[in-house]
């Protein structure tokens, strides 16, 4: 794969995405970080997951799905997208009731803090990449962590999914069925790094593509302010970040395009 298409393919991804950011924006009534001043550095940061084809759905409780329909022209799949979508809301509830006793609070401390109100979905398609001319591993997303409570990832069986774990990267085998849960940036603020975020990124294969679909509980149009609860915060166990909405969040995150293994670095106390 030549330098110049590569190129090519990159500003192709950044227009095609600042066009349909800009229809998304229609969906979202909270004034949330998708506005038309973030578009550039947003679509600048799509482009750097430069060998993965990526379509963002944005869902929020009051979310217009006719507006999608306009943009996407209704086909026969978007009735599994919607069942999908609402699985794994249901799912997405229960997970954080079991991490909420598992940290030792209520059961619904989590929902309490309005962790679960908001939901990224964001869809990849990863093409082969035959190229061999050099031993560098080929990325379809840069090392990174997710911009989330909780990500739930549904992956095909290709793999290329890969944990940063003592120094090494471990390979995350695909088990058929089964969903990949990380924890995400605002969790591990939340219980003051009680939970951690996970660094990880995706590898291409050089013959199959990889697909996979990944529901973000994410703080992308909140405007609320969250910082670490509480109950985890003592004289003995000082907060470690101030408190920022996830619009603030976001900014700091677009304008780190190169390097979002440190999300929240900038929020510490």
């Amino acid at each position: 794969m030549q330098g110049g298409k590569i190129d090519t393919g990159v500003n192709a991804v950044k227009n095609k995405a600042a066009a349909a950011l800009g229809d998304m924006a229609e969906v979202i009534k909270t004034g949330g970080v998708v506005a038309p001043v973030f578009l550039p550095r947003l679509a600048t940061y799509l482009a750097q997951w430069y060998l993965s084809l990526a379509f963002f759905v944005i869902v929020t409780n009051d979310a217009n799905w006719k507006v999608f329909d306009s943009m996407f022209q209704r086909t026969r799949n978007q009735e599994i997208f919607e069942e999908y979508v609402k699985h794994v809301r249901n799912l997405g509830e229960t997970l954080f009731e079991l991490i909420s006793e598992a940290v030792g609070l209520r059961r619904d401390r989590l929902k309490e803090a309005k962790c679960e109100e908001g939901m990224l979905v964001s869809c990849h398609y990863y093409p082969p990449c035959p190229d061999n001319s050099d031993a560098r591993p080929k990325l379809g997303s840069v090392q990174h962590c997710d911009p989330s409570f909780l990500t739930l990832l549904l992956q095909d069986q290709i793999g290329g999914l890969q944990v940063f774990h003592e120094g090494n990267w471990v390979d995350v085998t695909p088990l058929h069925g089964a969903l990949v849960v990380n924890v995400g940036d605002f969790l591990r603020l939340m219980t003051n790094d009680q939970l951690k975020s996970v660094v990880h990124r995706v590898l291409v294969d050089r013959v199959s593509p990889r697909l996979s679909v990944a529901c973000l509980y994410t703080a992308t149009t909140s405007t609320t302010r969250f910082g670490p609860l509480k109950e985890f915060v003592s004289e003995s166990n000082a907060s470690r970040y101030r408190e920022i909405t996830g619009k603030e969040y976001f900014v700091h995150l677009l304008s780190k395009v190169k390097d979002n293994t440190r999300g929240l670095a900038e929020f510490e106390i």
